[in-house]
């Protein structure tokens, strides 16, 4: 039997989201290299989360980022 597709590390994720929404509330540019690094880890179904939370952090928008992750925190515990 073929093995099943990598599920995304849900897991990961949200501990990723988590450290990110720490920094995006600090105002920490340590968020730009925290936020690649969950990038790498997202899922496909929330690409366009993660694309508009990049753009926010890329801006150096962190309110708006901070309002993005804890949506998409909220949207993987749902999933969850």
């Amino acid at each position: 039997a073929a093995a099943p597709a990598q599920a995304p590390d849900l897991a990961g994720l949200s501990d990723q989201l988590e450290r990110l929404a720490q920094l995006l509330a600090a105002s920490n540019m340590a968020a730009l290299p925290a936020f690649d690094k969950l990038e790498r880890l997202g899922s496909p179904a929330h690409q366009g989360a993660l694309d508009a939370l990049g753009q926010a952090i890329r801006a150096l928008d962190f309110g708006a980022g901070r309002e993005l992750c804890t949506a998409l925190q909220r949207a993987l515990a749902e999933a969850a």
